[in-house]
């Protein structure tokens, strides 16, 4: 069983589509998204990691992303949401000045701390800005953090995690949306402001 337990906009259904057939793949954020998808506040996700670790291997894979990236890509991913149909014909400052209202200080989690908290499991590594991914193994729980940054070499790391050729399965990425040439310059915009 493999959980996809990253926060949104962090490569997570890529993820999910790359390893869909290699074993039964449940793809969440946090364990508050997984009971507001059965809609039953006493459903737990640690329920279902405890029944399947019991007797197999579980992996539970998070991915760290620059939490400003993070937070433009959700904006974009949302954009018609929050600004209407006509965001397209906003001048540049308007949408950056959305951005600084409304997304600059969204939440900043790693998802996977949740579940080191709640298995006793101490600090996750906190060098992950140091290596392209970290393993830590306790029982039938094997915890993988990749790097959003790295995406174009998961392949390659998961290839090596799961000891057999994993070939990635892009979905959900903003660079194949029609909206990524604004996201590219409205990140320059951003950045050269901070």
């Amino acid at each position: 069983m493999i959980f996809i337990y990253c926060g949104g906009k962090c490569g997570g259904s890529t993820l999910r589509e790359t390893l869909k057939n290699l074993d039964e793949v449940c793809h969440i954020h946090n364990n508050e998204y997984y009971k507001t998808l059965h809609d039953d506040r006493n459903i737990n996700i640690f329920d279902m990691i405890d029944f399947y670790s019991k007797n197999n291997s579980v992996y539970i894979i998070d991915v760290f992303r620059n939490p400003v990236d993070r937070k433009i890509s959700s904006f974009f991913q949302n954009i018609s949401y929050h600004l209407g149909n006509d965001w397209e014909k906003l001048p540049i400052d308007n949408l950056l000045n959305h951005f600084k209202k409304e997304y600059e200080n969204l939440e900043n989690y790693e998802a996977i701390d949740e579940v080191f908290d709640h298995y006793k499991l101490g600090d996750p590594p906190k060098k992950i800005h140091e290596v392209p991914y970290f393993i830590k193994q306790e029982g039938n729980l094997i915890l993988v953090k990749l790097r959003f940054d790295y995406i174009d070499k998961w392949e390659e790391h998961l290839t090596e995690i799961f000891k057999q050729p994993i070939k990635i399965i892009k979905d959900n990425l903003t660079q194949d949306k029609e909206i990524y040439p604004l996201y590219k310059i409205f990140k320059q915009a951003y950045f050269s402001l901070i």
